[in-house]
């Protein structure tokens, strides 16, 4: 069900840093992920470097807050640029201390790409009309 949603999900353990992620992901991430990898690992090693920062922003953000959050981001799969989509739950001990992270990962990036073709044609028919004095 999740390789026709291109949906993948994890689950990240802050207290031992174990990561466990489902065979979907590791498609969406283009097998990238290791079974020893650590989630700054993960982050360092996929995540394209113009939102890598904000990602981590995010994370400790969460972490610190105890909240959930929603972030779009793109990763480096191959040769090629991934958008991504993912909501994470903080789930905390009964002393209110983060104990782990789950996620879901969408895969974005055929919308991304029709938005921003969208975009690009609506930018060239506001030059054509502005030329034209329509």
């Amino acid at each position: 069900m999740q390789e026709i949603a291109h949906i993948g999900n994890w689950d990240w353990n802050v207290e031992d840093d174990t990561f466990y992620y489902s065979e979907e992901l590791c498609r969406i991430m283009g097998q990238n992920i290791q079974p020893l990898d650590n989630l700054n690992s993960i982050i360092k090693r996929l995540v394209h470097e113009k939102d890598e920062k904000r990602v981590c922003e995010v994370i400790g953000k969460a972490l610190e807050e105890n909240t959930s959050y929603m972030i779009d981001y793109r990763i480096r799969r191959n040769s090629e640029e991934v958008y991504l989509s993912q909501l994470v739950e903080v789930l905390v001990n009964e002393e209110g201390d983060p104990t782990k992270l789950q996620g879901m990962i969408r895969d974005v990036t055929e919308s991304e790409l029709v938005k921003m073709e969208l975009n690009d044609l609506s930018e060239r028919l506001s030059l054509v009309t502005k030329s034209a004095h329509i």
